[in-house]
């Protein structure tokens, strides 16, 4: 099972099993955060929102207009990260010497 924090990839396939997008997925506590390419999100929401059965209780959005995602890479990453930014991360990942976070646009 998945927990808050956790950060993987994921590739998202067709009916037919091509593959559609490669997207990074980020866990937060009450949300999925699905990080894919910019030219695909209309089509991967019409197909997810297809899929969704209503009892399900999920709802699919794009927040790409809300968040921006960035990733920083060294030893000192994290540190930056927490000095500079503060409040505005909504969550942060720690791979070896990579950072990566997702931030509220202002």
């Amino acid at each position: 099972k998945k927990k808050m924090g956790d950060f993987f990839s994921t590739s998202i396939v067709n009916n037919k099993g091509r593959m559609v997008d490669l997207c990074e997925v980020l866990v937060l506590r009450d949300k999925i955060l699905l990080l894919c390419s910019a030219e695909r999100i209309d089509t991967l929401v019409r197909t997810f929102d297809k899929h969704l059965f209503p009892l399900d209780k999920v709802a699919i959005s794009n927040v790409s207009e809300e968040l921006s995602a960035y990733v920083f890479i060294g030893r000192k990453s994290h540190g930056f990260l927490s000095n500079y930014f503060n409040q505005s991360i909504l969550n942060t990942v720690v791979e070896d010497e990579t950072v990566t976070f997702a931030m509220k646009n202002y």
